[in-house]
C-alpha cells in the first residue's frame, strides 16, 4: 500500500498532522482511528486534520474522522481542519464539522498559527 492510500503523521512540537490519504473511505477507518489514538496520547497542545491529498470520500470516509472529534472533546484538544477542498467540504458541513473545529487553508498556516 502506498503512503497516498494510508493516514501518516508529523508532529511539530506539540502540535500533531494527521495527512489523510488521497480516498476516505470505511477502509481508512482503522488507519485513522489507530493512529490518532497513539498521537493523542501525549495530549497536543492542537490537532489539525490535512485533506491536501484527499481526493474522494464516500459517507463512510467520512464518519471514519469521527474518532478524532470525539478524542479531541475527551482531552480538551483543539481541532482544526486544514486544505478542505470543495469537492469535500459539503460532506463534512453535513456531518456538522465546522461547527466543532476551526478552518484553515493549509497545514503549514495551522502550525505557523499555533506555534
Amino acid at each position: 500500500m502506498s503512503s497516498d492510500n494510508k493516514v501518516t503523521l508529523r508532529k511539530v512540537k506539540d502540535i500533531l498532522v494527521v495527512q489523510l490519504p488521497s480516498a476516505l473511505s470505511a477502509e481508512t477507518q482503522e488507519d485513522f482511528n489507530e493512529k490518532v489514538q497513539y498521537a493523542l496520547a501525549d495530549t497536543p497542545a492542537v490537532l489539525i486534520i490535512d485533506f491536501a491529498k484527499v481526493q474522494s470520500a464516500d459517507a463512510d470516509g467520512i464518519k471514519s474522522i469521527h474518532f478524532a472529534f470525539l478524542r479531541c472533546d475527551e482531552i480538551d484538544t483543539p481541532l482544526i481542519l486544514a486544505a478542505v477542498s470543495e469537492a469535500i467540504r459539503p460532506g463534512l458541513v453535513a456531518a456538522g464539522y465546522f461547527a466543532k473545529a476551526e478552518e484553515a487553508a493549509t497545514a503549514d498556516e495551522a502550525v505557523e498559527a499555533n506555534l
